[in-house]
């Protein structure tokens, strides 16, 4: 592809991105959902009084509904919140700046790994019009501003290859941490970041020098690894179990209207009322 072609590809890009991810945006979603709510108000909370809506001070975790939701997403609101004051605006506008950024990443990532430019554009061009990311970004979710850290630290982590940088390498590291902090499929991707960095301390790191000068840089490096899950267990969190179908009440009062009138555990119970 020429130079002009590349030029026009990416204006193409920008500009179908941008009209998409803004084109009756007020209009669909009409509102907002009960999770940006959510985020919006513990945004709010935090930035006016430093705790979130149950009274925890800088959370690392917000009860909410009790799902126990990753905060990264409302302390990205609050310098958005504190401009513009609690609105709808507001609390969509950090992921439509997230939106954008993941497609300068996205470009930036696929020109490094594929070393074309033509193959950068035409990858960004179906990012930008894809109705999946769309649908994400056009609402106040996570998985855009977690896709965001992780693309970087895959980013970081092609620089750190070719340029035998541990900065470089810790950054990505560091980045893939923070992203556990915006959704909960960062946790995956962490642990893949960290078998990548271990990789690249043995093969960057001179033979003779591979143990003493890196045995802080491994202990850091589990230590980013299990920093999410000792959030985790500290505020016993499990999203999973929260929102498991057996702990909603009705389910539950089904089953103890169906042993009322027929006392059989055998039949009416959690396993066979799951199924059927």
């Amino acid at each position: 592809m020429k130079e002009y072609h590349i030029k026009a590809g990416i204006i193409l890009s920008i500009c179908c991105g941008f009209f998409l991810l803004l084109y009756k945006s007020g209009q669909v979603p009409q509102c907002l959902n009960a999770d940006e709510v959510a985020f919006g108000y513990n945004a709010f909370s935090i930035l006016k009084t430093g705790h979130d809506e149950h009274g925890a001070l800088l959370p690392l975790r917000l009860a909410s509904f009790n799902d126990f939701k990753l905060p990264l997403y409302s302390y990205l609101s609050i310098p958005f919140i504190a401009i513009g004051g609690l609105n709808d605006t507001t609390v969509r506008l950090p992921n439509i700046v997230l939106t954008l950024l993941l497609g300068i990443l996205f470009y930036l990532f696929l020109k490094k790994v594929f070393d074309s430019r033509a193959i950068a554009v035409v990858g960004t061009f179906l990012l930008s019009t894809s109705v999946w990311v769309l649908f994400l970004a056009r609402q106040a979710h996570e998985g855009v501003l977690a896709t965001v850290c992780i693309l970087g630290a895959w980013l970081l982590y092609v620089h750190a290859w070719e340029r035998r940088s541990i900065h470089y390498a810790i950054g990505s590291l560091f980045l893939a941490c923070i992203s556990t902090f915006g959704y909960h499929f960062g946790r995956f991707f962490l642990a893949i970041q960290l078998v990548f960095f271990f990789i690249f301390l043995w093969r960057q790191t001179d033979k003779r020098k591979k143990i003493l000068p890196t045995v802080g840089i491994v202990v850091s490096a589990i230590g980013l690894f299990i920093l999410p899950f000792i959030v985790d267990g500290s505020y016993g969190a499990d999203r999973v179990a929260n929102l498991a179908f057996y702990r909603n009440e009705g389910f539950k009062m089904k089953i103890d209207e169906y042993r009322r009138e027929n006392n059989n555990h055998l039949i009416f119970n959690k396993l066979t009322e799951g199924i059927t």
